[in-house]
């Protein structure tokens, strides 16, 4: 009965039709009926997709959807029926895969990870898990010291730096992101955003030695907007917000209201917003083209935007592939809190929210002030 009211708001209310319960299938019918959960679940997927965009199903104050991970884990369920009757064959590792990549269930379900170490380690194919931020340690592990593919164990140690590092342990990081940034081979993979995996690396460690809370600001020169030099050591004694933002980038818009409050709160006070812009602006040596070929321009959107929103703090420009790169984002909006000494006071992936921007650029501006009484600047 509770299966049946589900079904009937589901469909209701998202066009998802929960799929009738399996009964056990043979060895033969086992791919067959992969290929129908997938192609259930690409149905459902879409039918949300469309019900979140026409306003149906709106986000929560988390921002999760309503009802998506109930999707999720009834798809999973299903898949279960494959994967119990034999994880160990090449349908089985597919399903592990449709769980872990598509479905991303191995936080619910890590012992997932478990069954891909214990069959398929030596697999090209689960190149995909090791670029899952939520893949545990210890599987990162495992496959950088087993598996018989260089690329996967390159890759693999790469995403064990950076699990370890956002984990607190920097000190195991920094080594294996030592190795990469010197490795042969891994100097002629492609890596993230810019250049090879070496480069990648290269960046995390920068982040990893240099770019944390209590740890002095390393300074960025480049040209801003307008193509004029600019240097975030021109706002120190000032305590300085750095976003790093972008047209495209929605929560990065969505802060802007809120920062020109702070820049009106705080005039003629020892405070300043710094901008590092992602957008595709026209560089002398890197060149981004479209699906059609054509150069990509985004100066014009820039520009309606900074009249729109009416921001009138400068920004730094290319951040994607110079300062942004340079200090390894990835996640836009990421947003750092400089005090007056250019000491990183807070560092946030994503928007820190009102309550607590507000709350630290207090605390950081009142003692910014009161340093300038006592020495008189």
């Amino acid at each position: 009965m509770v299966r049946f009211i589900a079904s009937v708001v589901l469909t209701a209310l998202f066009g998802i039709q929960l799929p009738a319960d399996e009964t056990p299938v043979g060895k033969s019918g086992r791919a067959e009926l992969l290929k129908a959960i997938r192609e259930d679940y690409e149905k459902a997927r879409d039918n949300f997709g469309k019900a979140t965009r026409a306003g149906t199903i709106k986000p929560n104050a988390d921002g999760e959807y309503p009802g998506w991970a109930d999707v999720l884990k009834r798809y999973a369920q299903r898949a279960h029926e494959v994967i119990d009757a034999n994880p160990g064959d090449e349908v089985g590792l597919d399903t592990l895969l449709f769980c872990l990549d598509d479905l991303g269930a191995g936080e619910r379900e890590p012992s997932l990870y478990v069954l891909v170490l214990k069959h398929h380690v030596a697999s090209a194919k689960i190149d995909p898990l090791l670029r899952r931020r939520s893949a545990p340690v210890d599987f990162l592990r495992a496959v950088a010291a087993q598996s018989p593919h260089s690329k996967i164990r390159l890759w693999a140690s790469y995403h064990l730096a950076e699990n370890l590092y956002a984990g607190g342990k920097p000190k195991e990081a920094e080594p294996l992101l030592e190795v990469l940034e010197g490795d042969a081979e891994a100097k002629h993979l492609g890596g993230y955003m810019i250049g090879t995996l070496a480069d990648t690396a290269r960046r995390l460690l920068f982040e990893v030695r240099r770019l944390n809370v209590g740890q002095e600001a390393p300074e960025l020169a480049a040209p801003d907007l307008d193509n004029k030099p600019m240097k975030l050591s021109e706002s120190r004694g000032k305590v300085t917000l750095l976003v790093f933002w972008a047209t495209w980038c929605g929560p990065c818009m969505a802060m802007v209201p809120h920062e020109r409050t702070l820049v009106e709160r705080y005039a003629g006070k020892p405070f300043a917003i710094v901008g590092v812009n992602g957008d595709i602006l026209p560089m002398p040596d890197v060149h981004v083209t479209g699906p059609d070929g054509k150069a990509i321009d985004s100066t014009a959107q820039v520009k309606d935007a900074l009249a729109k929103h009416k921001i009138t703090w400068r920004s730094f420009r290319n951040g994607q592939f110079g300062v942004g790169a340079d200090w390894n984002v990835r996640s836009w909006p990421t947003v750092y809190l400089i005090d007056q000494r250019g000491i990183i006071r807070g560092k946030w992936k994503g928007d820190p929210g009102e309550k607590e921007l507000d709350e630290a650029i207090k605390k950081l501006v009142k003692i910014a002030e009161t340093e300038q009484v006592k020495t008189g600047k």
